[in-house]
């Protein structure tokens, strides 16, 4: 089943005919400007092992900003995906998040404010989260590469796009012009100080340009500070949400392992 839309998309894949009570349901949120064939593989690896799957592809009006006006985008799509899930009576099952990037960390920031104001029993319960290449603070030289990374910015005559980068990463940081947010901005400190409540897996690299994975493990530390179940694997050679294409098996094994450790709590 699917439902789409110019700023949003969804995808059910059900692993069997018939959903059991106790099968667990991934919750797939997608990065910046990710499509439904990128994540493929991912709901595929998990309905192979016998798991459903709800892909939630959440897109900003502008890539990484909106206006004050649009301020609402991600907490009226945090209230779409909780609707969603209980219209399919997947609150009833273990549902486990899996989040790329800082555009999914953004959107589970949204969806954790909205389900933790949620009275119960509509409250979701959370088994466990798999964050991959998230959450970071953009570093100057960060933005810049994300910048020149994003695939409407590829189209731009040369100079036009090095002089929209500069603009670009010169009002991030210096003079944020009137009635612009930046949702994704500062992420890695939020969850440091907002630590998230149920068992985490995070998966990193030290060769990610986009999150530097000194940032993640310094969220790690926080988290092993606090006493806070988590689980790590930093790769040491993949590019930003790319582990799985470069190491497959590695990239299965851990999230199973993550997983079956919840569930087995």
């Amino acid at each position: 089943m699917s439902t789409t839309g110019d700023d949003f998309e969804f995808t059910v894949k059900f692993a069997n005919n018939c959903l059991d009570d106790r099968e667990p349901v991934v919750v797939l949120i997608g990065w910046s400007n990710a499509h439904e064939r990128h994540v493929a593989k991912y709901s595929e690896m998990y309905e192979a092992l016998g798991l459903s799957t709800l892909t939630f592809l959440p897109r900003l009006p502008h890539s990484y900003y909106v206006y004050s006006s649009q301020a609402l985008y991600l907490p009226s799509k945090a209230q779409q995906l909780l609707e969603t899930i209980h219209d399919l009576n997947f609150d009833d099952h273990p549902v486990f998040f899996h989040i790329f990037s800082n555009n999914g960390a953004g959107f589970l920031k949204e969806f954790l404010l909205l389900n933790k104001s949620t009275p119960s029993p509509d409250a979701l319960c959370i088994s466990g989260t798999i964050l991959d290449s998230s959450p970071g603070d953009h570093t100057f030289l960060s933005i810049i590469y994300y910048q020149l990374s994003r695939p409407d910015l590829l189209r731009l005559f040369f100079p036009l796009r090095y002089l929209y980068v500069f603009l670009g990463t010169f009002l991030y940081y210096f003079a944020p012009p009137f009635g612009v947010r930046f949702p994704l901005k500062g992420l890695n400190t939020y969850f440091t100080k907002n630590q998230i409540p149920h068992p985490v897996l995070f998966l990193y690299s030290r060769a990610d340009k986009l999150i530097p994975y000194l940032q993640i493990q310094s969220l790690i530390d926080a988290r092993q500070r606090a006493g806070l179940p988590f689980q790590c694997h930093c790769f040491p050679d993949t590019a930003h949400v790319a582990h799985m294409v470069k190491h497959r098996g590695v990239y299965e094994e851990k999230c199973l392992e993550f997983i079956n450790s919840c569930l087995n709590i």
